[in-house]
């Protein structure tokens, strides 16, 4: 590593700057069959032992690096021409001594810098390569969000995407979070200005109509659906678990042996009723049905925030992949529109995509109204008990690639999603750096007596926590705030 400006870079800096680029090459390689071996220390020739190593090896060219056989790597987070000529002549021993290999420096260096230090740098006895910013630029969205949000941590976002200033690193970041008060906010946890913080949220919802414009999709949770009679998340389960009262002394006790996620809770009911279903009189999906369409299921609800969705999709032709079971979103569609027709895809059921531009995913399954307890394949497609999601989301399924697809592929608006399921989560955290997400979110906190606003400090730290998994949160004040909002896009 980059040991010649020890005054501009620390240890921890420059180990953050190694993880990126090595994540980046790792995946390269990756692609082209073949492992990047990282911090290589045994398969140098014996007689430079005493020398110091490169970072990595390339064991084959790599095209993207520009390399023609296989290559020593060496990292170096500076664009100092004295620090990189220091670096050079210590390895250059060992790579003559290897009659294997090229070396290769990845830099921060501009395209004019590269050039007159390969030239300063040509030897006739090995080959010699630089590389900067334009490979950094175009392959760093291989790193993983971990990598980046760390390095991002560590380096101003005042300047525009691999600028370099004193010698300080800035590396490529969202266009909404450079020059906001975002990281200063975090790190003082101070006053914060309210005008300051609009004009945040207000530049967030802007880049989001930009990005409405290109290739755009809506992930959709149950929070869209409440209006309209379907219970929330922990009431259905509490719904769910009151069937098991003749099975049960005290549930309190199952519960802690058998684990107090929404999902093995389901996992216990569907066990309990599968086995006797004529005592409880109610079967496992009978209690789904009844939790989505209950007595209290409402009609059409013009401007509410599935109606606005509905709207936003026929008047932009987005597509959406909804995690609810329910067929409130097409009633509620084709209750304004009759074309283009709503593409309904869900499994296991393989219907033929029809030639609408307008998709509707159901990756958790669907139950529509019709449906009967004879209903074997809307059965088997739903997700909701703790074997469905480890089905669902650890092998290559539909629902996990069709997710996975969207979160790399498009710039995805969550509305009605709490982003609370640590199975979608991790979906968010594998996917590279090169895309912001965002999500409207409600900022009142609900307790058992009262619902209250949060605070703008506690909005960044919530927001903060989010931006990891990259989505930026739109904070609405309220609910039916969140359905104007939908209208303004």
């Amino acid at each position: 590593m980059d040991g010649g400006n020890k005054k501009t870079y620390s240890p921890s800096r420059a180990a953050f700057f190694e993880q990126f680029i090595d994540e980046v090459l790792s995946e390269l390689c990756h692609r082209h069959g073949f492992v990047y071996q990282s911090a290589l220390q045994t398969r140098w020739y014996p007689g430079a032992s005493n020398s110091p190593s490169p970072d990595g090896y390339l064991p084959q060219p790599l095209p993207e690096l520009g390399t023609n056989s296989a290559a020593f790597v060496e990292i170096m987070g500076t664009v100092d021409f004295g620090s990189i000529r220091l670096h050079y002549e210590r390895f250059l021993q060992r790579i003559r001594l290897s009659k294997e290999a090229s070396l290769v420096f990845v830099t921060l260096c501009d395209e004019k810098q590269v050039a007159e230090y390969q030239r300063k740098l040509s030897s006739n006895s090995i080959s010699f390569l630089v590389v900067g910013r334009d490979f950094i630029k175009k392959y760093g969205k291989y790193a993983s969000v971990q990598a980046y949000m760390l390095l991002r941590n560590f380096y101003s976002l005042n300047e525009n995407p691999l600028r370099v200033k004193n010698n300080n690193i800035y590396i490529e970041t969202p266009s909404i979070l450079r020059k906001t008060p975002f990281e200063a906010i975090i790190e003082s946890i101070g006053p914060v200005d309210e005008k300051q913080f609009a004009r945040y949220q207000e530049k967030g919802e802007e880049e989001l109509k930009k990005s409405l414009g290109g290739k755009s999709l809506l992930l959709l949770g149950n929070g869209v659906s409440l209006s309209y009679g379907s219970l929330s998340w922990s009431r259905m389960l509490r719904h769910m678990m009151h069937y098991l009262r003749p099975f049960i002394t005290n549930q309190s006790d199952v519960i802690s042996y058998v684990g107090d996620s929404s999902y093995s809770k389901a996992l216990l009911v569907q066990k309990v009723l599968n086995q006797a279903p004529s005592k409880s009189g109610t079967t496992y999906f009978e209690t789904i049905y009844s939790a989505i369409y209950n007595k209290k299921t409402k009609k059409s609800q013009k401007n509410s925030t599935l109606f606005e969705v509905s709207s936003l999709m026929h008047r932009k032709t987005i597509s959406a992949i909804t995690f609810n079971y329910d067929q409130y979103l097409e009633d509620e569609y084709y209750s304004s529109y009759s074309s283009p027709v709503l593409d309904l895809q869900f499994r296991p059921l393989k219907k033929n995509s029809n030639s609408s531009p307008i998709k509707l995913y159901h990756v958790h399954g669907f139950m529509p109204k019709k449906y009967r307890s004879s209903s074997v394949l809307h059965q088997f497609g739903l997700i909701l008990n703790e074997n469905d999601y480890d089905r669902c989301y650890f092998g290559p399924t539909w629902c996990r690639t069709t997710i996975k697809r969207a979160l790399k592929n498009d710039t995805c608006l969550l509305i009605g999603l709490s982003l609370s399921d640590l199975y979608l989560r991790s979906l968010f955290r594998s996917l590279p750096n090169n895309r912001l997400h965002y999500s409207l979110m409600c900022n009142l906190a609900s307790s058992r007596k009262s619902s209250h606003p949060l605070s703008i400090k506690d909005q960044l730290l919530i927001s903060g926590f989010f931006l990891d998994m990259h989505v930026f949160i739109l904070w609405e004040p309220s609910y039916p705030a969140i359905a104007a909002c939908i209208r303004r896009l």
